[in-house]
């Protein structure tokens, strides 16, 4: 699996420190913490998800640009190497399931959700509409091995003509 590094700029908003990937910023790319370390790899962990839900979406990821050798105090690299999609659970074999999704401007940022997952926590949003799209899909595969490891009936597929369709396979 190829491994991707984007610059990343940490900064203290007077409450916490946060981080941003200006590369892969419309897609998610940035994080607070309490701490400098924490916001670092806070950041790490949500282009990682990030990246490997646009994998599976087949979604291109943007490429870092050429930098100076020489970093600003406030910058550094941050290397993702998604990992390959987890083999089924046990007793269960993969599935593919399909939702309708909608994705819709509110004010500053995408509401995303799930009609008929919405019950269960099938909502999210991002402040892009590819983050917001990137967001559904997570949640969606969520609450998906959720329900089914809590043995709850999952809905029939239900698409509509001209709706987002998001799949996931379990």
């Amino acid at each position: 699996m190829k491994t991707y590094k984007f610059l990343g700029e940490i900064e203290h908003d007077g409450v916490e420190w946060l981080v941003r990937c200006p590369t892969m910023e419309r897609f998610g790319g940035f994080a607070g913490g309490d701490t400098k370390e924490e916001a670092w790899n806070y950041c790490q962990e949500i282009l990682t998800a990030n990246i490997e839900t646009m994998l599976e979406l087949g979604m291109p990821v943007p490429e870092e640009p050429e930098h100076p050798v020489s970093l600003k105090e406030n910058q550094r690299f941050i290397t993702v190497q998604p990992k390959p999609e987890p083999p089924p659970k046990d007793g269960h074999s993969a599935k593919t399931y399909k939702f309708q999704a909608v994705i819709e401007p509110d004010e500053d940022e995408w509401v995303a959700y799930c009609p008929a997952l919405v019950s269960q926590g099938a909502a999210t949003g991002g402040i892009t509409w590819e983050e917001a799209y990137i967001n559904i899909h997570q949640v969606l595969r969520m609450t998906l091995e959720s329900m089914i490891d809590h043995d709850e009936q999952i809905p029939e597929e239900t698409l509509e003509p001209c709706s987002k369709t998001i799949s996931v396979t379990i």
